[in-house]
């Protein structure tokens, strides 16, 4: 069985989406969940903190690309922030799904820009995360109870996040022959 795992790279909260390739469906989402120590534990060096955070990622992502038959990745692009934090910390975050790829021999791995996962999820680029739940569920009504069984709520977007990359690639070259290869035909 072949199937695509999409993600929405975060340091803090990485959604992700398996989808079976021959059947078209939504068999599960989650969230890889990051946090700070407790302030009393915290090292005098944020590289410490950091580091932690990288190292619950890479175990986080390291399983997903053990499931068996995932055949593509598709992850959504980093956009860039002004802030040196937030951008250090995107970096984080999308290095690790390359590294490991490489890493465990992962198949294909495809970007994503996030406006164009908005506009494959609602048909326009830039939409409010509401609405590109609104297109994820409209096309895997099964993901609606997947999601809402994340808690707390306020991780369901990172979830609807990765769905809607799956959303972007489902027709690329490289997914739509992985589906065809997966029908037999």
């Amino acid at each position: 069985m072949a199937r695509l795992l999409a993600l929405d790279p975060s340091l803090t909260a990485t959604g992700w989406a398996v989808l079976d390739l021959r059947h078209g469906c939504v068999e599960d989402v989650g969230v890889i969940r990051t946090k700070l120590p407790p302030k009393a534990k915290r090292h005098h060096y944020q590289g410490d903190t950091d580091d932690a955070r990288v190292r619950a990622l890479a175990q986080g992502v390291a399983k997903l690309y053990r499931i068996p038959g995932v055949a593509v990745v598709a992850k959504e692009a980093a956009a860039g922030s002004r802030h040196v934090k937030a951008a250090k910390a995107l970096a984080y975050a999308q290095a690790v799904p390359v590294a490991l790829a490489v890493g465990l021999g992962v198949g294909e791995l495809l970007n994503v820009q996030a406006e164009e996962a908005k506009r494959a999820a609602t048909g326009k680029k830039s939409a409010t995360k509401d609405e590109v739940a609104a297109g994820v569920f409209a096309r895997w009504p099964e993901a609606r109870a997947l999601v809402e069984a994340l808690k707390p709520a306020s991780i369901h977007e990172h979830a609807t996040d990765a769905l809607a990359v799956a959303m972007a690639v489902w027709d690329s070259p490289a997914v739509a022959g992985l589906r065809r290869f997966s029908d037999g035909g």
